[in-house]
């Protein structure tokens, strides 16, 4: 991509092409319109198309917080090969496919069902961390507490959770298994229940392959940036304002035999 400017004030009629070649002939959109918030896209008509949908749609963050998964500040200490008593399968966003999560690697689990840190390890989480417990106390985003707790595990204690890779155009997954814990190179989002994590999915990619999430629009829009939590945010949701008060995955076609 290339961007070319020119010192001079703007008359409010100026056109940004979109394609490198001569300039009469190149498409182009409204320079006002890399103004507004949000990514820049660059499909003619595309404003219009989102203004629309903007209008007669909730926007995700409506519903869902957009939000990064489980930090350890110390993956050589918490991730494993092999489990352990006392550890969890974990969700790197290289594991993450189209709906499909594959765990390779294990992550001590030291928290909670309350969502707190334990106050005391069981024996063989303190065999593996207490020898460790100065170097735990220097990671960045301790502050006080056990110093073997975990940092944003709000993830890894929904039931029903929507996750992507960080680094990466992938697809989104519909997690069902409790016992996964995204990792930060994961985002996710937290749904209430099944049907809304369903319906989620089904906005994100809604063909559910990766090819719709490089064909589709809105799709393309989330995907920029690695699907970005304000990307995500800013997208059109499912149900019509004024309509339903939650977002409903669609019913399965049955196809004749």
């Amino acid at each position: 991509m290339a961007l070319v400017a020119a010192r001079a004030d703007p008359s409010g009629m100026e056109r940004v092409a979109t394609a490198l070649g001569p300039k009469p002939a190149a498409p182009s959109v409204s320079q006002r319109q890399l103004q507004r918030d949000g990514p820049w896209i660059l499909a003619p008509g595309a404003e219009r198309v989102s203004r629309r949908l903007r209008a007669q749609f909730p926007i995700v963050s409506d519903h869902w917080t957009p939000q990064l998964g489980v930090k350890t500040g110390a993956d050589d200490l918490f991730l494993l090969d092999r489990a352990c008593s006392g550890s969890r399968p974990a969700i790197r966003g290289r594991d993450v496919s189209a709906w499909r999560c594959r765990p390779r690697r294990f992550v001590l689990w030291t928290h909670g069902i309350d969502g707190l840190p334990l106050a005391r390890l069981p024996s063989e989480l303190s065999e593996r961390l207490s020898r460790h417990e100065e170097r735990l106390r220097r990671r960045a985003d301790y502050r006080a507490g056990p110093p073997w707790q975990l940092f944003r595990t709000g993830l890894g204690f929904a039931a029903h959770r929507v996750v992507w890779p960080t680094s990466a155009v992938a697809s989104p997954r519909r997690s069902r298994a409790a016992e996964l814990v995204p990792l930060n190179t994961v985002y996710g989002i937290a749904t209430r229940d099944a049907l809304d994590a369903a319906a989620l999915a089904a906005l994100l990619i809604p063909a559910g392959s990766p090819r719709s999430l490089a064909s589709s629009p809105i799709p393309r829009a989330a995907a920029s940036a690695a699907s970005t939590p304000r990307v995500v945010r800013g997208l059109p949701g499912t149900a019509p304002r004024g309509g339903l008060g939650r977002a409903r995955p669609p019913r399965p076609v049955r196809r004749a035999r």
